[in-house]
Formats: C-alpha cells, sequence, structure tokens
C-alpha cells in the first residue's frame, strides 16, 4: 500500500456457482501475524480489522426451481373447501401467484427463487383444515316403487367439505348384507353446514320388499382387515330404504301356492288331533284358495298364503296310532355325579311305539318333596334317543351345591303334552367338583360357518353336557347372538374346539366372542405334585 494517513488495496472474490447467497469474510492487520498454534490457519490474527463481502447466488437457467415447483404444484391440488375461511387460503393464493411469476422468470436468482418457495411452503403450512362432522342424515324418499330410483342424502353437520363418502348394500333374507358396486364411493357436495347428494337404487327384481342400507361417513375410510369391504366403515351414518316388491303379473308364480292347497285337501281330518291347529289349517287353507282363484293376485299375497299355509300344515299334530299305556319306568343308574352322565330308561306296558310316548323331566332342589325347584345352574337333562320302549337321558354338569332331584315321568302322548302314568327320580350330585380357569391361545373363524378355538391344554368334554347348549357366540353386551341349533355342532379334538354352525357367521367381527360355558369342558391340571382333573370355568 502507499502507506501514510490513507492507503487502498483489492481483493479478487471468486464467482458464486452456489443456488444460494455466499459470505466472504476479511481480516487486515497492520502487523505481520506470527506463527500460532492456537490459530486454526497457523497464524496470530487476534486485533485484526474484520470485513464482510456478500456474493449472490448464482442467477439465470442454471438456478434450481426444484423445490418451488414442487411446492407450485402442492398448492395447486389443494381444495378450498377442505380449509376453514379464515384469510390464510387468501394468503396462500398470494404466495402461490407470486411463487408462479418467479418460476416463469428464466433470469431469476436462486435467492429469489429460494424465497418464493420458502413463503409459499409457509403458507401451506399454516393452512387450518376443516375437520368435518355430520350431525343429522336423512334419506327421501325412504320407499321406492319396484323400478327403483333416486334418493336424496340430505346432511347437517359442521365444516363439511367438498367430499363424502358412502357404501350402499342390499339386504337378504337371512338378515345379511352384500356390497352393490364399489365397496367405497365418492360423491361432491357442497360443503359448509347443509349438503346432499344422490344415489341410484336399483330396480327390485324380487317378489318380496328389499331393503337396501347406505352407509355415509365425512372422513375417506382407511383400510381395515376385520371389515369384510376392506374399509373401515366404523362411525358411519346409516340409512335405509325399502323397494317394493315386484307385483308385475308376469312375475307372480302359483306353482308352489298350488301344491300346497293339494297337500292341504288330502289332510284326512280322522288322522289328527282336531284342535285349535286343525281349525287354523282349515282357515289358511281357504285363504289360499281364494289367493290361487284371483287373477290379480300380487307376488306379495301369493306368497303370505303360501306361508301362511305350510306353517299351518307344519303345526298339525297327528293322532298316535295306538294309545301307549305305561305301567313301569326304571333309570339305569339312579344316582349321577355333579359332572353330568347318561341316564338309560327302561319302560314297561303296551301298545307302545316310539311315537306314542314321551317324557317330562322336572327338576327339583334334593330333601324338598318336590316342592322347590331347581335353579337355573341344575344341570340340563336332554334326550337323544327313544324307541318302543327305551330312551337315553344326558344331563349336563351341576352349577349348584344343592343335590337335584330328576323326576322323569313317561306316558302316552296328547297332543304337546303327556299324560303321566309311571315316574322315576335321578339323582344328581350337588356341586362337589372345582373348577380351574382355561384361557384359548387363539380364535380365528376358519370359514363362514366354523369358529376355532385353541389352548395350551389338552381338553375333553364334559361327560353328560349338552355342548350345543352351553357354546354360543356373541358381542360383549350380549347383542348379535348365534346360538348352536342342533344342526350345529361342537367337535374337541386334543386342544381344540371347533363349533360349525348351519348358518352363515358372516356379522361376526372384532367385537364378537366365544362364550363357552361352565360344565362344557374339563381338563387336566397339576394339583399338588400330582395331575387333578377339574372342570372349566366359564369361558
Amino acid at each position: 500500500i502507499e502507506g501514510g494517513t490513507e492507503s487502498e488495496f483489492t481483493i479478487e472474490i471468486p464467482a458464486n456457482e452456489e443456488a444460494e447467497e455466499v459470505t466472504y469474510q476479511i481480516k487486515v492487520k497492520e502487523t505481520d501475524p506470527f506463527e500460532s498454534y492456537t490459530d486454526p490457519t497457523g497464524w496470530n490474527w487476534s486485533g485484526a480489522k474484520i470485513l464482510t463481502v456478500k456474493v449472490a447466488a448464482k442467477a439465470g437457467e442454471n438456478a434450481d426451481k426444484a423445490k418451488l415447483t414442487e411446492q407450485i404444484r402442492d398448492a395447486e391440488s389443494r381444495n378450498e373447501k377442505d380449509y376453514k375461511a379464515d384469510g390464510k387460503w387468501a394468503l396462500m393464493q398470494e404466495k402461490l401467484n407470486a411463487a408462479k411469476a418467479v418460476n416463469a422468470n428464466e433470469s431469476a436468482t436462486a435467492q429469489e427463487i429460494k424465497t418464493a418457495a420458502e413463503e409459499l411452503e409457509a403458507a401451506l403450512t399454516a393452512l387450518v383444515k376443516k375437520i368435518p362432522g355430520i350431525f343429522t342424515s336423512k334419506v327421501t324418499p325412504e320407499t321406492l316403487e319396484s323400478t327403483g330410483g333416486t334418493v336424496t342424502i340430505s346432511l347437517t353437520g359442521e365444516d363439511l367439505t367438498g367430499r363424502i363418502w358412502y357404501l350402499l348394500r342390499k339386504g337378504n333374507a337371512d338378515g345379511t348384507y352384500e356390497v352393490v358396486g364399489e365397496k367405497k364411493n365418492e360423491a361432491e357436495i357442497e360443503g359448509g353446514t347443509e349438503s346432499e347428494f344422490t344415489i341410484e337404487i336399483p330396480a327390485n327384481e324380487e317378489v318380496e320388499e328389499v331393503t337396501y342400507q347406505i352407509k355415509v361417513k365425512e372422513t375417506d375410510p382407511v383400510e381395515s382387515y376385520t371389515d369384510p369391504t376392506g374399509w373401515n366403515w366404523s362411525g358411519a351414518k346409516i340409512l335405509t330404504i325399502k323397494v317394493n316388491a315386484n307385483t308385475s303379473s308376469d312375475k307372480v308364480d302359483k306353482t308352489a301356492l298350488a301344491a300346497a292347497i293339494e297337500e292341504a285337501k288330502a289332510k284326512n281330518a280322522e288322522e289328527y288331533v282336531t284342535d285349535n291347529n286343525w281349525n287354523t289349517m282349515q282357515e289358511k287353507l281357504n285363504a289360499a284358495k281364494t289367493v290361487n282363484a284371483k287373477e290379480s293376485a300380487t307376488a306379495q299375497e301369493v306368497k303370505t298364503a303360501l306361508d301362511e299355509l305350510q306353517a299351518a300344515l307344519k303345526n298339525l299334530v297327528k293322532k298316535p296310532e295306538k294309545t301307549a299305556n305305561i305301567t313301569k319306568i326304571t333309570a339305569t343308574p339312579t344316582e349321577i355325579p355333579a359332572t353330568g352322565g347318561t341316564v338309560q330308561l327302561s319302560v314297561t306296558g303296551t301298545d307302545m311305539t316310539k311315537d306314542n310316548w314321551g317324557l317330562d323331566i322336572k327338576t327339583f332342589i334334593s330333601g324338598t318333596n318336590q316342592t322347590q325347584p331347581a335353579s337355573d345352574k341344575a344341570g340340563k337333562a336332554t334326550v337323544k334317543e327313544m324307541t318302543e320302549n327305551s330312551a337315553v337321558v344326558k344331563i349336563s354338569a351341576n352349577g349348584m351345591k344343592n343335590d337335584v332331584d330328576f323326576v322323569i315321568s313317561a306316558g302316552p302322548k296328547n297332543g304337546e303334552e303327556i299324560t303321566k302314568q309311571a315316574e322315576v327320580t335321578v339323582v344328581q350330585a350337588g356341586k362337589g367338583y372345582t373348577t380351574t380357569s382355561l384361557t384359548p391361545e387363539s380364535v380365528v373363524l376358519a370359514d363362514d360357518h366354523t369358529v376355532v378355538a385353541t389352548f395350551k391344554s389338552v381338553i375333553t368334554a364334559v361327560e353328560g353336557a349338552d355342548l350345543n347348549k352351553l357354546v354360543y357366540i356373541a358381542d360383549a353386551d350380549g347383542n348379535n347372538r348365534h346360538d348352536l341349533t342342533d344342526a350345529g355342532k361342537v367337535t374337541i379334538d386334543d386342544q381344540t374346539v371347533a363349533v360349525e354352525y348351519s348358518e352363515s357367521l358372516k356379522d361376526i367381527g372384532t367385537t364378537s366372542y366365544l362364550y363357552i360355558k361352565e360344565g362344557a369342558l374339563k381338563t387336566t391340571i397339576m394339583e399338588s405334585g400330582s395331575e387333578a382333573e377339574k372342570v372349566v370355568a366359564d369361558i
């Protein structure tokens, strides 16, 4: 430099190849810095004057606009109906327009691009999404003619967006539903606090009324592995529409009705018990004849006449060919343990067939001279086999501490009842057994009709237990209960219990439980160093 009181010198600053502004720092010292082991440069720059120089980000066609372009696409994909009307949408639109202008400017600097992207990103982050909620829902009309048609779904709520999701299902005669169309549908609505949309309901080709169910949800259902549709429809509003039966004349088939009329006409009053059941059948037969002769009869009228006549025929009670005369009934054994058992009955008399005599079984607390009925916890007696002179009765586990008298009466049938002619008593010991708790390791729906429970321990059935009455499926609140009918079956194999229903179990899910009542199962546990057989408590 020139020295003296004023001087200057120049330094070359490198070009900036970065997409952002770069800062350079210059340290100036009037004396030669000496070596330093503490300064990272190796020289002592303490006391130096410090100056800064900023070099702008690289401008022009090489500046990176990828992030800005991404932010613009994000902003343009947003829907104003999805966000609260608080002024932040307008600010986002302002920043979007500014970002578009910068993106279109070929000579925009990297700093301008960076600023535009950051401001647009901040505006997008500030948007407040509506949290929609449906308060009320209504379908109009609620009933359609058999031709089907359009129904309108009216909604009221808060912050409804411009979209709604729905599922249409058709009801079946067995109480189940099947999906109509897609398993998840989307409809556009006005949004706000009141909106509506329409759905097309198919024509009904059936001779019975059909019910459709519409599930409506304000948020997009997420995927679900438990819902049969594959989507989570919990919390949805549910609406129903009825479509009238198809009553056009070409749909009415009277073949089955005519066959039932002929069956009823062939019945001989002398062969049946003449009671209210016979009189009802005659009444329904006359009604069916009237409908069959009516040319303009609707499909529903034909179906009703057929159903009522068939029910009346089923309720007829045939007179026994002979009237049984029973003189004695014996039981083997006459005493059974608390865990239950099988009783063989032998009956003697005259004119007996397997159909003209029956049993009546009542339970009383032992020692009360048949004055104190046993509670529901007492064992249950089930007649399993009957011949002309014998029967087999299975008695399940006794849950009472008292002994229980099973008073078994035998006599000729008189309609649904019997006339008692002989009696025997079987005594079941009071609950002297102890129970143990057992929890299955897994319970799975193996198919539409079967539930399988797997246990860690080996299990067997309690002798005499009527498993079909001790096992059932229901929700935790007791609703949606499925009891086993005679056509159902419980199979116990080593460590598994398979419960097979005759009807479909499609309507059960994660809210359903398998119930196995005390007295159904037993298992062996180690107790005081030795094996002990225990009845399994309620599962």
